[in-house]
């Protein structure tokens, strides 16, 4: 007869064994849920990830371009200069604002709209200088732009933080 001394190594070596290979499932299967949510965070904030980085790149040419225009003299502002550079830069904030508009809140939407405002009134007083009728350029209120500015910037910081949160998470 088999003693109980084999019985019992044998029942606790079968035992063991088996509360390895859940724990190892266990673990495996968890690892892979993690990887899984990674790699779909991944996927799914890499266009959020792209639109929302070519809106902070259009958003500091913009304040650079009008920054840079208005203080050129007025003869240094040409037509074409304006159009090209200026307009077009302008053109692209609002055109990126639109297409990221479905990742940011009504209170984010509306401080991007805020900088849009103010670089319109920036713009606005470089047409003046490129287009002039006799009177004097307007000015630009650079506090008020640069606030606007600042406020846009920060909500795109935030708005990149996220993303990145789930990835790593």
């Amino acid at each position: 007869m088999v003693s109980d001394v084999i019985i019992s190594a044998f029942v606790g070596g079968v035992a063991g064994s088996a509360i390895t290979a859940i724990t190892q499932v266990y673990t495996t299967n968890k690892q892979q849920k993690a990887e899984t949510k990674r790699r779909h965070a991944e996927f799914y904030a890499g266009p959020k990830v792209k639109t929302l980085t070519d809106l902070h790149s259009a958003l500091d040419e913009c304040h650079r371009t009008i920054e840079d225009y208005y203080k050129r003299n007025n003869e240094s502002v040409s037509r074409d200069d304006y159009h090209e550079e200026v307009v077009s830069n302008l053109n692209e904030y609002e055109q990126l604002l639109t297409r990221a508009g479905i990742y940011l809140n009504d209170d984010e939407k509306e401080k991007m709209e805020n900088a849009l405002r103010e670089f319109r009134l920036g713009v606005m007083s470089i047409q003046d200088k490129a287009i002039p009728d006799g009177q004097e350029p307007r000015e630009i209120d650079w506090e008020s732009l640069d606030a606007a500015n600042d406020g846009a910037r920060g909500v795109l910081q935030g708005q990149m933080g996220e993303p990145i949160k789930n990835i790593e998470s």
